[in-house]
């Protein structure tokens, strides 16, 4: 058998060294676009929750989003665990990224809701399915039960009660109305968003986990 030639054993030394340093540069590269811990911090916000009643909302910002945090009371969660939504068409179906918030109140405790609503210069952004959003000129929260149809009371939640210069002027009549779990009304408009959170104690953290 012929031995391979001092030019064939260079040109294969030099292909493993080539292949070799393009291995660790793919390495590299992964692990510098890897975000650190320290990045991931400072995309967190924390909210002490010791304050908050049931019954009581607030409202922080985070990452330009307006994040609602909603302290329900034991009638709402009660409600909640007995009320049965329209069923969702499928363009209005939103995946939620965190499967412990995929139940019926569409949260990791029972006793808090956490939604996001973008806001669109001075126009809050509602989604109204997948591809599109549904522009609000005053979007708010109620506390006290109201009818919004013939056989439905939601005790508490959010609604549009302004849109194009135009006043809400009866709840039965408008679709952008949203239970205490951030579900809609209606089956064609897509629930409210979850931003990505969890709990430490009393302590929320909004935000990348790390």
């Amino acid at each position: 058998m012929n031995r391979p030639s001092l030019r064939t054993l260079l040109v294969l030394a030099t292909s493993g060294l080539f292949m070799a340093g393009m291995a660790y540069v793919c390495w590299a590269l992964m692990v510098s676009l890897k975000p650190t811990e320290a990045t991931l911090l400072s995309h967190q916000l924390e909210i002490d929750l010791n304050e908050l009643e049931p019954g009581q909302l607030r409202q922080v910002e985070w990452e330009g989003i307006n994040v609602f945090i909603l302290r329900r009371t034991p009638q709402q969660t009660a409600w909640i665990e007995s009320y049965i939504p329209p069923t969702l068409s499928e363009s209005a179906k939103i995946q939620e990224n965190d499967p412990l918030v995929r139940n019926a109140f569409r949260s990791i405790r029972p006793e808090y809701l956490v939604v996001g609503v973008w806001k669109n210069g001075s126009r809050w952004s509602l989604r109204e399915n997948q591809h599109m959003s549904y522009l609000c000129d005053d979007f708010r929260f109620f506390s006290e039960p109201t009818r919004v149809s013939k056989e439905v009371v939601f005790p508490g939640g959010f609604y549009c009660a302004g849109m194009y210069g135009h006043k809400a002027s009866d709840f039965l009549e408008e679709a952008w109305v949203y239970d205490p779990a951030g579900r809609s009304k209606t089956s064609w408009i897509s629930p409210l968003y979850i931003p990505p959170h969890k709990f430490k104690e009393h302590i929320l953290v909004i935000g990348y986990p790390s």
